[in-house]
């Protein structure tokens, strides 16, 4: 007897040893000839159709975040300011470079340039000064975002704000400062021309 029950345990655990990958491996569900279907993947999609859910996508973060009406309060430890941005070549003034990937749940990514105006009002310690302030400083450069298209739709992964210069408001015109502001111009560098990583379209 003991034989017999030793024997019928062999072959359970063969049986369960060629039955149990097979189910990790396939993921969809049996048909009716006993048959298991893979995984649907979606459909790839052409250049141009990447391009122009990308353009939607662009143009619809600009005009979202542009204006005096989209400044923000940000507390950047422990200091706070208030910041809002501009794009004066509009939603259509940007360029793209985009190529493809080797990963299939990001296949394809892209770089967009565009012209910004970044406005910063001066870092300060109290919350309440730091909300009534309204003299900002106007830096101009080009910012550059990465972008991916991931689960069907373009993502931003980060961006890179380039400063070319600084101004300050003075007498209702926009003049250019030739020294460093000290603490000023929050979420970037206090000096023209520095990298900064920043996030784009608020």
């Amino acid at each position: 007897m003991k034989i017999v029950s030793t024997a019928s345990r062999s072959v359970v655990i063969v049986i369960l040893l060629a039955v149990l990958p097979s189910c990790a491996l396939w993921r969809g569900s049996p048909g009716k000839d006993g048959a298991v279907a893979a995984v649907e993947l979606p459909p790839e999609l052409s250049e141009s159709e990447y391009r122009a859910l990308l353009d939607n996508a662009v143009r619809d973060a600009i005009a979202a975040a542009s204006g005096r009406s989209t400044a923000k309060f940000i507390l950047h430890k422990p200091y706070f300011h208030k910041t809002y941005a501009e794009y004066p070549d509009g939603v259509n003034g940007y360029a793209v470079q985009m190529r493809d990937t080797d990963s299939r749940t990001a296949p394809m990514s892209a770089d967009v340039t565009i012209s910004k105006l970044r406005y910063s009002t001066r870092l300060q310690r109290n919350r309440e000064q730091a909300r009534q302030d309204e003299n900002y400083y106007r830096d101009t450069g080009t910012e550059t975002v990465s972008m991916e298209f991931r689960n069907g739709a373009w993502r931003r992964m980060g961006s890179l704000f380039v400063a070319e210069r600084t101004e300050e408001q003075v007498g209702g015109e926009w003049v250019r400062i030739q020294k460093d502001i000290p603490a000023a111009l929050g979420e970037g560098s206090t000096k023209s021309g520095r990298f900064s990583r920043l996030k784009f379209w608020r």
